[in-house]
């Protein structure tokens, strides 16, 4: 909580701040450093007032009665006692009654004063049963036990006793139940993670396998194409070369023919001249 107020602080949360101090006062009294809880709650005190929070001024002023308790400063511990249940009377808030009956008859025990107790407890345990709060009727059965046991009624005080231990017994149960209910969803929900975890795995090594089957597929395009391309630029290059080797044998027949007629000219030039000769 040194941290989230620190936070509070910082940012003026004052609702959350006053909460968070009534929490570590709460921690305070729970180890008995009463001293220490008190300081914490006054401040949690002074912002609630500012807020004008009167159901968190109830919790608060419960909580300081605690602690006065538990420094045996019994009439202070009352007093604060009755300004929460004087608050939470008017805001009808019909737990917070009930547990400031019971705190108010414990502290009351305490100081000897056993009738006022039971008077105050059965009002509370009325309101408990009514509300069927089971945590405040647990601890309103044990008042009354303890109320019984030292007024010397053993009957009712082992009669309390055994109701203690049936709402004690059925708590356990309804936690347990609601633990392992807990631990079912966390189960289902861990299963349903698991199955989406196989179940992406899955897609994406079909993914995976998909892209590698499709780079296969275009590397061997690629190499058919690469294949037929260069059969092509080969077969130009084979046709090319014929035409060229066609062409050239063509001029070369061209001159051969031509030579021959040439010759053929001057065989028949000097034939005539010759006959000329002849002749004369």
């Amino acid at each position: 909580y040194g941290k989230a107020i620190k936070i509070n602080r910082e940012i003026g949360e004052l609702k959350h701040l006053g909460s968070n101090y009534n929490n570590l006062s709460t921690i305070y009294n729970g180890n008995r450093e009463f001293e220490q809880a008190m300081k914490f709650q006054n401040e949690s005190i002074l912002i609630k007032t500012q807020l004008n929070d009167s159901a968190g001024l109830a919790l608060s002023y419960n909580n300081m009665g605690i602690s006065y308790g538990g420094l045996k400063d019994y009439d202070l511990a009352e007093s604060y006692y009755l300004k929460s249940l004087s608050i939470r009377e008017k805001l009808n808030d019909r737990m917070g009654i009930a547990m400031s009956y019971t705190n108010l008859a414990n502290l009351y025990l305490k100081m000897g004063r056993t009738e006022e107790a039971e008077s105050v407890l059965l009002k509370s345990l009325e309101i408990s049963l009514e509300i069927g709060e089971k945590p405040v009727l647990l601890n309103t059965y044990k008042a009354l036990s303890d109320c019984d046991s030292i007024k010397g009624n053993y009957k009712g005080a082992f009669y309390y006793f055994k109701k203690s231990a049936e709402i004690k017994d059925s708590i356990y149960t309804e936690r347990g139940q609601e633990k392992m209910e807990n631990m079912k969803e966390r189960y289902e929900s861990e299963k349903k993670e698991m199955e989406l975890a196989t179940v992406t795995k899955e897609k994406k090594q079909q993914e995976e396998s998909s892209a590698r089957e499709k780079k296969k597929q275009n590397q061997i395009i690629y190499l058919i194409t690469g294949g037929l391309l260069l059969v092509v630029v080969f077969s130009v290059f084979v046709y090319r070369s014929l035409r060229i080797s066609q062409n050239q044998k063509k001029v070369i027949e061209a001159q051969k023919a031509e030579t021959e007629h040439q010759k053929k000219l001057v065989d028949e030039k000097q034939k005539e001249i010759i006959d000329s000769i002849n002749y004369a």
